[in-house]
């Protein structure tokens, strides 16, 4: 089972994801920022082209920040 951890209340989580297809080939990222209560307060996705993995799992935590 997969579920979403809640932080403590002082804090927001930050949720990555990415997708590749090959090693190098098309890269997609996102990211989601949630309160402690889950509501969603801020988020984003894109295309970043042709790269590797390593690549897209930097690029995700760069743009997640």
């Amino acid at each position: 089972m997969i579920s979403w951890l809640q932080p403590n209340e002082d804090f927001i989580k930050l949720n990555v994801n990415e997708s590749f297809f090959g090693n190098p080939e098309c890269i997609n990222f996102g990211s989601l920022v949630r309160n402690n209560n889950g509501s969603w307060l801020v988020g984003l996705f894109g295309y970043a082209g042709v790269g590797s993995n390593l690549l897209i799992k930097l690029l995700t935590i760069k743009f997640g920040l």
